[in-house]
């Protein structure tokens, strides 16, 4: 297994675990289910990017 899928496979274990409540803390902030749902994918996108 390469470092970029031991990165993704972390992202996807670390989505498993979290995803829902960081959806529900930005749902709350920002009021809006569509931009919850966005910052919640930019911020596993930038959770793989960091990783690799």
């Amino acid at each position: 297994m390469t470092h970029q899928d031991e990165s993704r496979k972390e992202v996807a274990q670390l989505f498993c675990i979290y995803a829902n409540d960081v959806f529900r803390y930005a749902r709350l902030t920002l009021g809006n289910h569509t931009d919850a749902k966005d910052v919640v994918q930019e911020v596993f996108v930038s959770g793989i990017s960091f990783l690799e």
